[in-house]
């Protein structure tokens, strides 16, 4: 399976489901022993990690196979620690809009009592998610 991956152009199927299968097994495993160096991360940060972790030794690989040249390897690497960034950019901004919208919509819904405040919470939240999306996108693009 490995000899596939590596040898396999960058960023194709197989290299795709390895990442996810790695992944999944470095869930578990810091679930059943916990890992120092996971201390705090969530799935979603712990795929990233492993991403980069695979796409740099991958790179490695074909660089020392002769089959990818400096320039292009770099140029790769920063493409993927860019859309790396985009992507972690896109999900705290969308969890902050809806934080905010939630904190909003509680404060003035508390002008109807405890219920208003509940309800103006879930309805600023969604609101909050709702705005945070284009917001995010327009980020990702940006960066």
């Amino acid at each position: 399976m490995l000899r596939i991956v590596f040898e396999g152009e960058l960023g194709n199927d197989s290299e795709l489901v390895a990442k996810k299968l790695v992944t999944c097994g470095v869930i578990v495993a810091d679930n059943e022993v916990p890992m120092e160096a996971l201390e705090g991360m969530d799935a979603p940060q712990i795929a990233i990690v492993v991403d980069m972790g695979i796409t740099i030794a991958k790179v490695a690989y074909k660089l020392a196979q002769g089959k990818m040249q400096v320039n292009k390897a770099m140029d790769y690497i920063y493409d993927h620690f860019v859309a790396a960034i985009g992507t972690v950019t896109q999900a705290v901004v969308q969890l902050q809009t809806q934080l905010m919208g939630t904190q909003i919509g509680a404060i003035l819904g508390s002008i109807f009592g405890p219920v208003g405040t509940l309800l103006g919470g879930i309805a600023g939240g969604v609101l909050g998610r709702l705005a945070g999306n284009p917001i995010a996108q327009s980020i990702k693009k940006g960066v």
